[in-house]
């Protein structure tokens, strides 16, 4: 994101449609847990890392009429945002923009440039991050630049 679209989105006003609104992480009930369960690379151990992360760094999230965290994104130690996720039957409100915009703007008045990493077969969003007046696809010599994660899972006798 350069200065221009970081402008942009600092003077953007975000609405989000009727009977949802944001809110923080509720600590003391399940938000921590339903965050946690929700991401598909959460392995065993995490609640108490994404617990610390939502304690500490910025996140936005948003809740139905009910109170339930239906929209949520975060970032990670490096500040790479992480972990949009809309509730399956909330999807195609506009609620994942939302959160994205939001935390931007939250990232952006503490300093810290927005940046994201998309999978590469995750195309719709792809497509959706190259359109947005908000984002900027680092270049390699004109080429996308892939960004290489692996897990690794560890047995028993590393522990």
């Amino acid at each position: 994101m350069n200065e221009e679209q970081k402008r942009k989105l600092l003077e953007l006003e975000i609405k989000l449609p009727d009977g949802y609104h944001f809110s923080n992480v509720d600590f003391e009930k399940d938000d921590v847990e339903i965050i946690t369960k929700t991401w598909k690379h959460s392995s065993p151990g995490d609640m108490e890392f994404t617990r610390a992360k939502l304690r500490n760094m910025p996140y936005s999230l948003v809740r139905d009429s009910s109170g339930f965290p239906v929209a949520y994104e975060m970032i990670d130690s490096s500040s790479m945002f992480t972990h949009q996720y809309v509730q399956p039957d909330h999807r195609g409100k506009g609620l994942g923009n939302a959160v994205e915009r939001d935390l931007g703007q939250k990232c952006i008045r503490q300093d810290i440039t927005p940046f994201k990493a998309v999978e590469t077969y995750n195309t719709e969003v792809l497509t959706a991050s190259d359109r947005s007046p908000y984002w900027i696809r680092w270049d390699y010599d004109g080429k996308p630049i892939n960004h290489m994660v692996m897990a690794r899972q560890r047995s028993a006798k590393n522990h």
